[in-house]
């Protein structure tokens, strides 16, 4: 009889226990912090359908998301760079994604989120006139050419700064809207946050290198996605060229025309058959190698954001560009073998805009010969 008791009782501790543990695994534990800025969803596949998922909501339900594994990367050469992504806004699919949450140097795809920034905090018919910290950056750097004292409307240095990548029209912006680059940057981190974009820390509004000034390729679609719902930044990201008159510190009237340093603007680059290159920025250092980030129209008629961060060489960057949209982007058709990327021996400096400005912020001098080791 005792035995018996015992093993009752010994049943009915071993029954209390497992609801305990099992209950216990429904709860957060307490001071748990989750991986992911984001919830976690089954990642669409390149051959699932172009339908959005109805099973994502809240924070998410707009938002392409995926795990922590890469995608398949055939047909591509992304051994080049150090992170890609080709995200489908329509259908919120992530056919590509190589290592889309390590953190890169974004250059000058920041002016990404500085644009966005400006955009929503700032009045672009103000009159905004460069100071001597704004004109004065560093050699190295890619510039509009501003003078202490030009006076011009902020609207008009958000096109310098997006078209000609001037590092100075793009301090010129923080001062006048975040009263300086430190306060801006301030803006500019409370704003990525806002949107999920945790692996992301901005420390200056154009991408001149510092080591706390980083991002990731998730974190920069997060951050374009949402301005693509900004009409003033749809404006300016798209542009191919703006003709701008401003005022010298002299009163004297000057006109320049800025274009886009984005090749598939240029025409220098051709897309894909069916695709339509709508905007993007470049962004180059020697740390960050050569970065772009793009919105595309795909065949379908579908909007999506390609970026590829840290190639290692202009040549390749296009090369892994055309790669993603072609078998990737337009999920239906039947990949085929592209042609081997290039050899790297250039170093990085965006000088197609001749010798009036300074290459893209913080590259190094053109005299290089070699680049680091991707």
């Amino acid at each position: 009889m005792k035995c018996t008791s015992k093993r009752i009782a010994a049943c009915i501790l071993s029954v209390f226990m497992s609801c305990l543990v099992l209950s216990g695994c429904s709860h957060r534990i307490e001071g748990e912090v989750s991986v992911l800025p984001y919830p976690v969803y089954e990642p669409m596949s390149p051959q699932t359908s172009r339908t959005k998922s109805s099973s994502i909501s809240g924070f998410a339900e707009d938002l392409c998301v995926l795990g922590r594994d890469n995608t398949t990367t055939a047909n591509t050469d992304v051994q080049t760079c150090n992170a890609a992504l080709l995200f489908n806004l329509d259908t919120l699919g992530t056919p590509f994604a190589y290592n889309v949450f390590d953190r890169v140097y974004p250059a000058s795809t920041t002016k990404i989120m500085t644009l966005l920034v400006a955009a929503e905090e700032g009045n672009p018919e103000d009159e905004v006139i460069v100071s001597e910290t704004a004109a004065g950056q560093p050699s190295d750097s890619s510039v509009c050419g501003l003078l202490p004292g030009d006076k011009m409307t902020l609207k008009d240095l958000m096109y310098g700064m997006m078209l000609r990548s001037g590092n100075d029209a793009a301090a010129a912006i923080a001062e006048h809207v975040g009263g300086s680059e430190e306060g801006f940057a301030e803006l500019m981190n409370k704003k990525a946050h806002s949107l999920g974009a945790t692996g992301s820390h901005f420390t200056n509004p154009h991408g001149y290198h510092d080591e706390e000034h980083y991002t990731t390729a998730y974190d920069m679609y997060l951050i374009l996605n949402e301005a693509l719902k900004n009409d003033l930044f749809m404006d300016i990201f798209t542009a191919s060229s703006q003709e701008v008159t401003y005022h010298n510190a002299a009163g004297e009237e000057k006109t320049v025309t800025w274009s886009s340093t984005n090749q598939y603007k240029t025409g220098a680059e051709t897309a894909p058959d069916g695709y339509t290159v709508l905007g993007g920025k470049t962004g180059t250092t020697y740390d960050a190698g050569y970065c772009l980030v793009l919105l595309v129209e795909n065949p379908e008629g579908e909007k999506e954001v390609v970026s590829v961060f840290k190639s290692d060489a202009k040549i390749n960057l296009y090369l892994v560009m055309n790669q993603l949209m072609r078998f990737y982007g337009d999920i239906e058709e039947e990949p085929e073998v592209e042609g081997e990327a290039e050899p790297e021996t250039e170093v990085p400096a965006d000088t197609e805009m001749g010798t009036e400005v300074g290459t893209e912020a913080g590259t190094e001098t053109e005299t290089e010969t070699e680049t680091e080791t991707i």
